[in-house]
């Protein structure tokens, strides 16, 4: 019996500088994204793809999605949601070394508005975990919006 290929897409949003272009780097195992400490540096989404015997995963990078509402800032916002149309997966990059703020927010609104499933990758661990219990509860409220069991939090 012949195996079926498999494939899906997986778009990575989140806030600027939270790791999004570090994080496909690393599932490709190329730099194919531009890493830097200014936001921002991500303007159009970036695709990665993954080859493995079980199929292909198309990796799409983001813009950050920002909460300064300058005609850039709105376009690339715009490019961010856009990205993630046709995704089978969002990953949800935060830094859990940052506050909780509005740029958050703005994200967990948009994630709440779709129907697409999310996986929350929480980043920058070794920065030090001091908003953690902020991250946990914030995305507890959005699986509750999502109507998912709390005990799904992993």
């Amino acid at each position: 019996m012949e195996k079926k290929f498999k494939s899906g897409f997986v778009g990575i949003i989140g806030r600027p500088n939270v790791g999004k272009s570090t994080l496909l780097n690393a599932f490709v195992g190329s730099r194919i994204s531009i890493i830097s400490a200014i936001p921002q540096t991500t303007r159009h989404q970036i695709k990665g793809i993954l080859n493995v015997e079980e199929g292909q995963i198309v990796f799409v990078d983001t813009p950050g999605i920002h909460s300064f509402r300058d005609s850039l800032t709105i376009h690339l916002n715009t490019i961010a949601k856009q990205s993630v149309d046709g995704c089978d997966l969002l990953l949800y990059v935060a830094d859990v070394s940052r506050c909780l703020g509005r740029e958050e927010q703005d994200v967990m609104n948009f994630l709440s508005s779709q129907s697409i499933k999310v996986i929350m990758v929480l980043n920058k661990m070794d920065l030090g975990g001091k908003f953690l219990p902020d991250y946990i509860s914030a995305w507890k409220s959005l699986l509750a919006q999502k109507g998912v069991a709390e005990d799904l939090l992993v």
